[in-house]
């Protein structure tokens, strides 16, 4: 439930321009995120601008 919700989130910052270039890679480098985000994969790069 909580990854369905992180990914509407991003999907609507994708959206408004408001995702910078690199923020997907600096969420994967923190243990804890990348550990919660690594199932979602490829679906998390179709946020980045």
């Amino acid at each position: 439930m909580l990854r369905g919700e992180s990914l509407r989130v991003l999907a609507v910052y994708a959206e408004n321009g408001r995702l910078a270039p690199g923020y997907i890679d600096t969420l994967m480098r923190e243990p804890l995120l990348r550990d919660f985000l690594a199932p979602l994969g490829e679906r998390l790069r179709a946020f980045v601008p």
